[in-house]
């Protein structure tokens, strides 16, 4: 209800009073696209008190609202490399709940987090979420061993997907190939986890959202470190790390946007998935989430 009044230009009529039965809206476009039906739903008590939609009633609401919409783009490319148009018939109220679960899953998320956003009972509800074939996994591993890179942006493919699988394990900011360290399940590293110094790190872009993730934790870290008047070398030593993991970032993102289309799709996809099984064997990396948009109307107004 609080949405629908934001949306309406007239507030809740005084008690015992009926309003219009199709509110007015402060925008055009797409605001009359996801609200112009809402009249039509809305229920009034004798006494003017808004009585809450049913289950039925917003089902309803949203099958009208989807056929109201011109054009919803997805994340699928065309032949064109254009996004093409969402199947509407897909949006339903339960899809909303599924689609949550599933894009979290898809991201990396880790699993026992999304089980407490979704509040399931039981960790196998959740983990149908994280499911991926052996051959899944196996053929986005042989995509992103090519697209390995050493800590200064130069290629370094792992020779194999099992040289790929062994050391992917090691270190949650990309694969790592010192011997001490990976024998030890990436829990023995010399110099304490600073990968971008590190001539035995080898990134890929499936790590980006991790790396990304660490480069905020580090600021933070700094940020306390001042707080604390801690002596400059620390402080420094921050400042290098920082420096150096966006050095990682920005050489892997040059890389990805000098792929081909289908190329980089390719990357994405596997990406993907290697972000869902280490999400599903306890990974902690945050991820963003895309989500489908509205096509930006060519005459620059706004919907």
């Amino acid at each position: 209800m609080a949405m629908m009044r934001w949306l309406v230009d007239e507030p809740l009529a005084p008690r015992g009073l009926r309003p219009d039965p199709v509110p007015r809206f402060r925008s055009k476009g797409t605001a009359n696209a996801i609200m112009g039906t809402v009249g039509e739903f809305l229920s009034w008590c004798e006494d003017g008190i808004v009585r809450h939609l049913g289950s039925g009633q917003i089902s309803t609401l949203i099958r009208e609202w989807t056929k109201r919409i011109p054009v919803l783009l997805g994340e699928e490319l065309g032949k064109n490399g254009e996004r093409v148009p969402f199947d509407t018939s897909l949006i339903y109220p339960y899809a909303f709940r599924h689609s949550y679960a599933q894009r979290h899953a898809d991201a990396g998320v880790p699993i026992d987090v999304l089980r407490e956003l979704m509040d399931h009972k039981s960790m196998q509800t959740t983990q149908r979420y994280y499911k991926i074939s052996q051959k899944r996994k196996r053929q986005a591993v042989n995509v992103m061993r090519l697209h390995t890179v050493d800590r200064k942006g130069q290629p370094a493919p792992m020779r194999s997907a099992t040289a790929y699988e062994a050391r992917s394990v090691a270190v949650p900011f990309g694969n790592c190939t010192e011997p001490s360290n990976v024998k030890a399940g990436g829990k023995a590293c010399p110099i304490r986890f600073q990968c971008a110094a590190c001539p035995s790190y080898r990134p890929d872009p499936s790590y980006l959202p991790a790396i990304e993730d660490h480069i905020r934790s580090l600021k933070a870290d700094r940020e306390m470190a001042v707080m604390m008047e801690a002596d400059e070398f620390v402080v420094r030593n921050l400042d290098d790390q920082i420096a150096a993991f966006k050095g990682t970032v920005e050489t892997m993102r040059r890389l990805v946007e000098a792929m081909s289309l289908v190329e980089r799709e390719e990357v994405e996809q596997a990406a993907t998935v290697l972000r869902k099984v280490r999400a599903a064997q306890g990974s902690r990396a945050a991820v963003a989430l895309g989500m489908p948009v509205f096509p930006t109307p060519r005459d620059g107004s706004t919907a």
